[in-house]
C-alpha cells in the first residue's frame, strides 16, 4: 500500500506520518518535494514510490519546487499511485498562525517538531505570516476539493475523544488497528502546551 498525507504547516502531519509509520513500518518520505529542508533529498515529478511507502508534503511545496508545473494536476498525477490519501488541516488559522509564527522566529531550523511553551506576553509578529498562513489554508481548500476528498481537521485528530477519532482512522482503511494509532495522536503529543495568545 502506498499512503500520501497533504496538509498545511503545524497541522499534525509529522506527528500522523511518525504514527502511522511507527506501526506499518513502511518506506517514509518526508516532506520530499520541501525545497526548504537542508539535505533534503528532492524528488521529481516523475518519481515513482515503491509498494509499502507513506509521503508527507505541505500542500504549497510543489509550488515552490516546480513553479512551471499547476499545482492541481500534479496533487491529480501523484494521487493516481497512491491507494489511501488523507488531507489535514486546520480549522482554527489563528493557533496555526501562532503556531508558525513561534517557529518561524523561535523555533530552530532543524527542530520543526519539537514541544514549544507560549506564554501569555510572547511576543510574536503574526502579521508578518498572516498572508502566508491564509495561502496556504485556502490552496488546501481548492486541492482538497478538487481531488474530491474531505480534510480531516487537525482539532478533531487530536481531540482526544475517541468517539471522534476513531471513525477518521477507520475511513482510511489502513492495514493497521485504529486503537493502536490513537496514542500516537492523543492530545499530549501535540507540539503546543498553552492556548491562544491573540
Amino acid at each position: 500500500m502506498k499512503i500520501l498525507i497533504i496538509g498545511t504547516p503545524r497541522s499534525g502531519t509529522s506527528s500522523l506520518l511518525r504514527g502511522c509509520n511507527s506501526l506499518l513500518k513502511y518506506n517514509r518520505y518526508g516532506e520530499p518535494w520541501n525545497l526548504h529542508i537542508p539535505d533534503n533529498d528532492l524528488l521529481s515529478v516523475d518519481f515513482q514510490f515503491e509498494d509499502n511507502t507513506i509521503v508527507k508534503t505541505l500542500v504549497h511545496s510543489p509550488m515552490q519546487l516546480y513553479p512551471e508545473k499547476n499545482i492541481h494536476e500534479f496533487y491529480k498525477e501523484q494521487c493516481e499511485q497512491f491507494d489511501r490519501v488523507i488531507v489535514l488541516g486546520r480549522k482554527n488559522r489563528k493557533e496555526l498562525l501562532e503556531s508558525y509564527a513561534f517557529q518561524m522566529e523561535r523555533g530552530l531550523k532543524d527542530k520543526w517538531q519539537e514541544p514549544y511553551e507560549l506564554a501569555e506576553t510572547t511576543h510574536l509578529n503574526t502579521d508578518k505570516y498572516l498572508n502566508e498562513i491564509n495561502s496556504y489554508c485556502d490552496l488546501l481548500l481548492v486541492v482538497s476539493k478538487n481531488l474530491g476528498m474531505n480534510i480531516v481537521w487537525y482539532e478533531d485528530l487530536y481531540s482526544g475523544n475517541i468517539e471522534v477519532v476513531k471513525p477518521i482512522i477507520d475511513s482510511w482503511k489502513l492495514p493497521l488497528q485504529a486503537d493502536k494509532l490513537l496514542p500516537h495522536l492523543h492530545p499530549s503529543k501535540r507540539f503546543r502546551r498553552v492556548s491562544s495568545i491573540l
